[in-house]
């Protein structure tokens, strides 16, 4: 579970989840993969590494889960 804060949001926060119904799928690596030049064209700021990325935990996080 993730949030952020948004000022326009009535409550000023919103959640996410990532789920999916498949055990075995590594959520943490991108569905697709697009080439480079697809990248370039469709994404100002998402690509692999910010995907990844995404799920790295803080060290203080590592801990408390351990």
């Amino acid at each position: 579970y993730a949030y952020t804060t948004i000022p326009t949001y009535p409550s000023g926060q919103i959640g996410f989840m990532v789920c999916c119904l498949d055990a075995n799928r590594n959520l943490k690596k991108p569905v697709r993969q697009w080439s480079e030049a697809e990248e370039e064209k469709l994404c100002k700021y998402y690509n692999k590494e910010i995907h990844e990325a995404a799920f790295v935990l803080p060290n203080f996080a590592k801990k408390a889960l351990k």
